[in-house]
């Protein structure tokens, strides 16, 4: 049971690290944490970083 729980999560970090690069249009195409946020100059997908203050 524990082995499949850790493919699971294997495979759920790889689909989130594949948002990071991703080409985008909107911010609705990058919904994975941290590839979350699409940048508007390069349309990526790229990491959602916290504001800097």
């Amino acid at each position: 049971m524990q082995f499949s729980w850790l493919v699971y999560a294997a495979c759920l970090v790889g689909l989130s690290m594949a948002q990071c690069g991703k080409q985008c249009a909107n911010a609705g195409d990058c919904l994975i944490w941290p590839c979350g946020t699409c940048n508007p100059d390069t349309h990526q997908c790229e990491q959602t970083l916290p504001p800097a203050n």
